[in-house]
């Protein structure tokens, strides 16, 4: 399984100029919503700009996401310089993003015990739960608790100072990031309200300068775990995508291209967000840059058009929440919290390995 090799050579090629102008525009963009942020007195319009900050900071992450898989610059030291910073304003470090994403999440997409992402219990495993885990385990499953499952069971965890045992320990790349990190922790805070007290005339009191902090620190990260919950979720979740046991031996390839949706917005909606729902070809090759994504989605659906593609709407949205509740491995369906199954058998077929077919030119 794989893309035409002259058109795949075509897909990586990687650009300096186009990652740094990427890069660039969105922290330009975000320094511009601080900016106004801190300009205004209007608490509605610093509400607005806060918002678009948390939107800026979302697409400098994808901007790191995709350095971290060596895709978005021809220089392994810039895609290193340009991920860590992008992801400062998310407060992620480079080294546990990279160890959480690319070596666990890339790896063993969708295996019960591995790919901790939105990994769904059985019927069984949900019944044996307390009351209170039960309880949590249904709010992130519903439509307004979804937004913040990231926040919660991933961020806090995985990402931001985890404990050791969530990660293995530490290594010494892992404590510099966790030094840059702090250092930014400590720096950004006090910037905004030195920028506060400056504009206020150094006038500003305790209320405007937490409230500056509020909006251009608090807000903007809580927007970022709200949007990227919902995203990851729509990446790997639908009734036509299943999961396997973490041992089961299949076809890893075919693994990540069915276990990866194609979700489709309108198209500036994609352009905006750096083509990120073209997540098939991703997963499927990961080095291919976000500037090149479209063209190597378009390719793979061509070859393969079993490609589960999810045309995006609030009741699409809505219908595969209400559905994707549980897991059963053994009958390979969604089942509700009563056990009766809220989709169709995942064809067998679904984990074989199927023959090479030669790519669409």
């Amino acid at each position: 399984m794989d893309f035409e090799k002259q058109k795949l050579l075509a897909l990586h090629s990687r650009s300096n100029l186009k990652g740094l102008a990427i890069f660039l525009m969105d922290l330009s963009l975000f320094a511009g919503a601080i900016g106004l942020c801190l300009a205004t007195n209007s608490l509605w319009l610093k509400a607005g700009c806060s918002v678009v900050a948390g939107v800026m900071t979302s697409l400098l992450f994808v901007v790191g996401h995709d350095a971290c898989h060596q895709s978005l610059m021809a220089r392994r030291w810039l895609n290193r310089l340009l991920g860590t910073i992008a992801f400062l304003p998310c407060l992620h470090a480079f080294s546990f993003w990279e160890f959480g994403h690319n070596r666990i999440h890339h790896r063993f997409t969708n295996r019960r015990g591995k790919d901790y992402v939105w990994e769904p219990l059985t019927h069984a495993e949900f019944l044996n739960l307390s009351r209170f885990q039960r309880l949590k385990y249904r709010f992130f499953r519903t439509p307004a608790g979804h937004y913040w499952y990231y926040l919660c069971e991933i961020w806090w965890k995985k990402m931001f100072f985890p404990r050791r045992s969530e990660v293995g320990g530490y290594n010494t790349e892992n404590i510099l990031d966790h030094v840059v990190l702090s250092a930014w922790l400590v720096a950004w805070p006090s910037a905004i309200m030195a920028l506060t007290w400056n504009i206020s005339g150094q006038s500003a009191g305790a209320y405007e300068l937490g409230l500056s902090v509020l909006f251009c620190c608090v807000v903007p990260l809580v927007v970022f775990n709200l949007l990227m919950s919902s995203v990851i979720y729509l990446h790997h979740m639908h009734p036509q995508v299943g999961w396997v046991a973490g041992d089961s031996r299949v076809d890893s390839q075919r693994m990540q291209m069915l276990s990866s949706v194609h979700v489709v917005f309108p198209y500036y909606t994609n352009l905006v967000f750096h083509r990120i729902m073209e997540h098939t070809a991703h997963h499927l090759r990961p080095g291919i840059p976000l500037y090149n994504l479209d063209d190597g989605q378009t390719v793979l659906e061509k070859t393969y058009p079993e490609i589960i593609v999810h045309k995006w709407s609030p009741l699409t949205h809505y219908d595969v929440l209400k559905r994707c509740k549980l897991f059963d491995l053994e009958r390979r369906c969604w089942v509700g919290y009563d056990g009766v199954p809220t989709a169709p058998a995942i064809d067998a077929r679904y984990f074989e390995e199927q023959p090479r077919r030669q790519a669409a030119a």
